[in-house]
């Protein structure tokens, strides 16, 4: 057995080629820096990051890090984060890759779409309630949100330039956790 030493309880964890990216949150507070652990080596390596991460979301060796201070930040490579967009309304509560090279950034009542490439604003999504999970399907144009109230509410995206909200459906007495489409089918 190896051992890696990191501060924190881990929040987010992704898999980026053969290394796991993870960020974690510090019970003092303390800002805690996006990790990599090489798969093969079991070595790990850091990023700092100007505020802990709380999401994460990988698009091929990009790294998109949502943060405590309410910013996106990415991270292409091993060169360090770099802000991409925010403050955001709310609370960072997770972050996809979408069609069309954008970002969908879950935080607080909405969902707030933004383009990877320099971090515009494209679109705000609206949620009944605050949103606790996001999840897209392989085509990455469909996007399903979960909030804190069990209401699960998917939108549209296919073939457009911006997403159409579908009907909200209260499926859940507690919080939506995890989302997730099946691979082969749009459900």
């Amino acid at each position: 057995a190896k051992y890696q030493t990191y501060r924190g309880d881990i929040r987010a964890i992704v898999g980026v080629e053969g290394s796991l990216a993870f960020v974690t949150a510090h019970p003092e507070g303390v800002t805690t820096p996006l990790y990599w652990l090489d798969a093969d080596k079991i070595t790990l390596q850091q990023d700092e990051l100007p505020s802990s991460g709380v999401a994460l979301a990988a698009d091929g060796k990009t790294v998109y890090v949502g943060c405590q201070d309410r910013k996106l930040y990415v991270v292409g490579g091993r060169g360090g984060a770099k802000p991409l967009a925010g403050p955001f309304a709310g609370p960072i509560a997770a972050v996809v890759p979408i069609s069309k090279k954008r970002v969908a950034v879950l935080n607080g009542r909405q969902i707030d779409v933004i383009s990877a490439k320099d971090g515009a604003a494209v679109q705000t999504l609206e949620l009944p309630e605050d949103g606790t999970a996001l999840a897209t399907d392989k085509t990455q144009s469909w996007l399903v949100a979960g909030t804190s109230k069990g209401t699960v509410i998917a939108f549209d995206g296919d073939g457009r330039d911006e997403f159409e909200p579908g009907e909200p459906a209260k499926l859940h007495e507690g919080a939506v956790t995890a989302l997730m489409f099946e691979p082969e089918e749009l459900r």
